[in-house]
């Protein structure tokens, strides 16, 4: 969504309480779109598309300052990796597919996780376990099971996205063997490598809703999206962001009307964020509106520098009513 609205009231300010918590899980994402919105440009996609030579145990990428090796942890055979000329998996059922990142700046890591039979054909309701460790804290174990609909035309039910929680970054990612019926391969296709968008309304996101809030495409409308108002405060997402206020605590406002003279005057705070446009608009009738033009208004780019920001309306209220209202977009 580019942009959304609010009308301006007023508001009771409202005490803020920050915690602390334990290292957080990663936040998983089942949809590729929604883990490449996540994801910050210059990502490395590997499609594995390149035909491989068995035997071959290891195989090494690498491409925009991202790096890692595929290796076939197999103990009874040298067979190893085996390439399909769309996914990369194991040669033997009983092998482990795993990646080894190694230049150490893998936050985000996403891709299609399945088992395949002989025929290279993706499995349907073939639970495939996933463990992902990261730098520092836990390892994480995620289970996909990929559902009927998938062909190798479509792998989407197979997809799961990775990022890692603040501070961490991703060491490797297991395809477990051991998850599946004796006569079916492990299978991994279009890897993803990238850094998460670490600032934005993305990264203000992660610090306000779980990861498992996140990962739930069905909690956009209500609860994480750019216009939920999950404390019903009628301030959607994206003006609490923009307007440094919390989304989880009610009428906590980041702006304010109040009187100059005979003109009205709107006052808000602005946050450090270059791709926000701040606009205050200006109305008689609450049906017509249009922009207050004075300096610094609409507001974006290199202006939007942290701190409050006073526009006084043109019109004045000597004429009759006059409304103002703060509009935000990206």
């Amino acid at each position: 969504m580019r942009s959304t609205t609010t009308l301006l009231t007023r508001f009771i300010a409202a005490s803020i309480f920050v915690a602390t918590a334990a290292f957080a899980d990663p936040i998983v994402y089942t949809t590729e779109s929604s883990f490449l919105a996540a994801t910050a440009p210059g990502y490395y996609k590997e499609t594995f598309s390149v035909p491989r030579v068995p035997p071959l145990l290891t195989q090494s990428y690498s491409q925009g300052g991202f790096a890692y090796y595929v290796q076939c942890l197999e103990t009874l055979n040298t067979d190893g990796l085996y390439y399909s000329g769309t996914f990369v998996g194991a040669s033997l059922d009983y092998g482990n597919v795993k990646v080894f990142f190694t230049s150490g700046n893998a936050k985000a890591v996403g891709g299609f996780f399945f088992d395949t039979d002989l025929s290279d054909l993706p499995v349907a309701n073939s639970d495939v376990h996933v463990t992902v460790k990261f730098s520092v804290g836990d390892d994480y174990v995620e289970t996909v099971t990929p559902g009927s609909s998938i062909s190798p035309s479509d792998l989407s039910s197979a997809f799961r996205g990775f990022v890692a929680p603040a501070g961490a970054t991703i060491t490797s990612i297991e395809l477990d063997a051991n998850s599946h019926p004796s006569d079916l391969y492990s299978g991994l296709a279009n890897l993803t490598v990238g850094n998460a968008i670490s600032g934005g309304y993305n990264g203000w996101k992660t610090t306000k809703f779980s990861p498992t809030e996140l990962a739930n495409p069905a909690l956009e409308a209500t609860r994480w999206g750019k216009l939920a108002d999950p404390d019903g405060d009628n301030i959607p997402n994206l003006l609490e962001y923009a307007t440094g206020t919390e989304p989880l605590v009610t009428g906590t406002g980041g702006f304010s009307t109040a009187l100059s003279g005979n003109f009205l005057t709107l006052t808000y705070t602005r946050v450090l964020d270059t791709t926000l446009i701040y606009t205050v608009e200006g109305s008689s009738d609450l049906v017509s509106w249009t922009t207050v033009s004075v300096a610094n208004n609409p507001s974006t780019g290199a202006q939007n520098v942290s701190g409050q920001v006073t526009i006084t309306d043109t019109v004045s209220t000597a004429s009759g009513r006059r409304f103002l209202r703060l509009k935000v977009g990206n």
